[in-house]
């Protein structure tokens, strides 16, 4: 794919933001509560989902793909994207940043508990199910616990939110800092408390093809079977990477 931009499609917006945030933290009940306020915010810069339309639009640059996702998806000419910090990519190529970095909110969603975010990444990609609206592909037992791909994933999430906050000082940007616990406690209120500080003022987006099945718990037993058990088995790692929150170290 050809990345070169012969003029900024992102310059025309009244409103541009980003969710930053790792896997399992809650990010889609955040966009979806932020439909309310007058925003549609996804993944947008993943590479399976950008390959996918690319292909199925017979798209060859980027800029082409970055313009038809303002026109589909841009409501009231505002824009969210949630992701790693891989979705600063086609934004800087775009030359968004940093040249226009003062335009952008950024809001960091991160999890308290870090065990019991790896442990339901793990049973999301086991699953093929990261939201309730998505059948898994089977069901999950005591037998498939993975102590080394819950690890992995702890570490991948650490690493994640490192190179944000890296990112966040380099720029000199002050995000809203959320975290999964205070959202899913609070989930209105939190929801509310973002969409103010990125100045979304609705009205609600109500168009069906953005519009999917309310998100419902997806937690069972077995998530706190595993916490349990990959705190037992890694209990050094856990002291110094992964404490239990509001527990005293």
């Amino acid at each position: 794919m050809d990345v070169r931009f012969k003029s900024n499609p992102f310059r025309p917006l009244s409103r541009r933001f980003a969710i930053a945030h790792t896997p399992r933290v809650g990010s889609h009940l955040l966009c979806e509560g932020l439909l309310r306020h007058g925003a549609v915010v996804e993944e947008f810069f993943e590479v399976p989902r950008l390959a996918s339309v690319c292909a199925r639009h017979g798209f060859s640059t980027l800029e082409a793909y970055c313009d038809w996702l303002l026109r589909k998806f841009a409501v009231g000419r505002v824009f969210g994207v949630s992701g790693g910090v891989k979705i600063l990519a086609p934004l800087a190529l775009a030359g968004e940043f940093p040249d226009f970095l003062a335009d952008w909110r950024f809001v960091h969603l991160k999890r308290l508990n870090i065990v019991k975010q790896g442990v339901s990444e793990f049973i999301a990609l086991r699953t093929g199910a990261y939201k309730s609206s998505k059948q898994p592909i089977r069901a999950l037992g005591v037998g498939d616990y993975d102590n080394a791909k819950i690890l992995r994933a702890i570490n991948a999430s650490l690493a994640i939110n490192a190179t944000w906050e890296e990112a966040f000082k380099l720029f000199a940007i002050e995000p809203l800092r959320l975290t999964y616990e205070e959202l899913a406690a609070s989930p209105a209120e939190v929801i509310a408390r973002a969409a103010d500080f990125l100045d979304l003022r609705g009205p609600p987006i109500t168009d069906g093809r953005f519009l999917d099945p309310p998100l419902q718990r997806q937690a069972t037993s077995l998530n706190a079977e595993w916490e349990a058990r990959f705190r037992e088995e890694n209990g050094e790692f856990c002291a110094l990477h992964a404490p239990t929150p509001g527990v005293p170290t």
